[in-house]
């Protein structure tokens, strides 16, 4: 089936969703009084970075209409993980952490009912510990997984970085506006707002961005849906300070015992037997593609072939999917307030943040 690579709109919050977190809903309460600032300069100082340093709380709330989905990580069947870090938790329940960040340096620290998890980086070198087993995996990674990302060219700075952003936002139908400064963790805030010019095509109705009015920090993502009151997700300080932490911060636990890896690219594709549905096959030159998209803008769905490790995960949440079928063919549908996924027989994953509607157009030239 021929695809259409565009600017993927569920790319970009992913992205603003990682930025948060090495950064809940806005908050309602007072409004600070700041200058007023323009889309592009909100955008641009984010990019200028002018803070190496911070640390605080942050908590994480989603209210997509889920159920749990804990039993993808049990029974044989899910998504196996030897850190103690359950992926699938994040979408059903409200959790919090801890976060640490100086320059290359990073720690976040989640905890649960009778354990806390670590992960730290320095670099290229990570440790994920976990306290129920006293264990740390240690990670190496090559330059070419684990580098540095790449500077800008020179001459290139963030104001017209955040034009061509911008651009590209409009480009892909979204409309950007600055609301009104709120308060976040006690700090004023400005708050960058996108939302889709056809509203039609997509379950979003926004996405809020409050930035810090002095560090031009991000503090907070709030992911709204459309005809619900509440985010649908949203993650943000709820303390925050701009100071070096300690250096005793990043270091590594002591008195446990460590499992050293060296992560290459070879070493990202491992060589498994496929198993049905929940396996997948080894990545090679011939292999298709693991991800590609269809459509653009806000309507971009991810197609996750069944070859690839992401199809080994996304192809689980059949088990929690409900069966559809129609004039396009037959599946199973995972729907929320905001997420939509819909599941093949062939093994195919289409996934976005449309409505079912658009999942079952696409799936039609796949056989559904």
């Amino acid at each position: 089936m021929p695809t259409r690579r565009r600017f993927a709109l569920p790319v970009l919050f992913a992205g603003l969703i990682g930025v948060g977190a090495s950064a809940p809903a806005l908050a309602s309460g007072s409004h600070p009084h700041l200058p007023r600032e323009s889309a592009q300069q909100l955008v641009a100082g984010v990019l200028a970075g002018r803070t190496s340093a911070v640390s605080g709380s942050l908590a994480w709330s989603p209210d997509l209409g889920l159920p749990s989905l804990s039993g993808l990580t049990t029974g044989g069947q899910g998504v196996p993980s030897s850190t103690g870090i359950d992926p699938t938790s994040l979408l059903t329940t409200s959790q919090t952490f801890r976060l640490w960040v100086d320059g290359s340096k990073e720690r976040i620290a989640t905890t649960g009912a009778l354990a806390e998890t670590d992960v730290l980086r320095n670099g290229r070198q990570a440790w994920v510990w976990n306290s129920a087993t006293q264990h740390v995996d240690h990670y190496t990674f090559t330059q070419a997984t684990g580098g540095a990302p790449a500077a800008p060219p020179a001459g290139v700075d963030p104001q017209t970085i955040a034009a061509q952003a911008i651009r590209q936002l409009e480009a892909a139908g979204t409309s950007i506006t600055v609301g009104r400064p709120v308060d976040v963790a006690g700090v004023p805030a400005q708050v960058l707002q996108l939302r889709p010019t056809d509203q039609a095509s997509s379950t979003v109705s926004s996405v809020d961005i409050a930035v810090d009015a002095a560090n031009s920090a991000v503090l907070q993502v709030s992911i709204n849906a459309v005809g619900q009151d509440v985010p649908a997700l949203q993650l943000g300080f709820t303390s925050v300070h701009f100071a070096p932490p300690a250096s005793s911060v990043f270091a590594p636990p002591q008195g446990a015992t460590t499992s050293n890896h060296v992560v290459t690219p070879q070493s990202l594709h491992p060589q498994q037997p496929r198993s049905g549905w929940y396996g997948y096959a080894p990545l090679t030159q011939s292999s298709p593609a693991p991800v590609r998209t269809i459509g653009h803008g806000w309507s971009t769905v991810l197609e996750v072939s069944p070859s690839g490790q992401g199809g080994h995960t996304l192809a689980a949440l059949e088990t929690a999917a409900r069966p559809v079928s129609g004039t396009w063919g037959s599946g199973r549908l995972l729907h929320s307030s905001l997420l939509d996924a819909l599941v093949l027989p062939s093994g195919h994953v289409l996934v976005g943040f449309v409505p079912p509607a658009v999942l079952e157009a696409d799936a039609a030239p796949l056989g559904g």
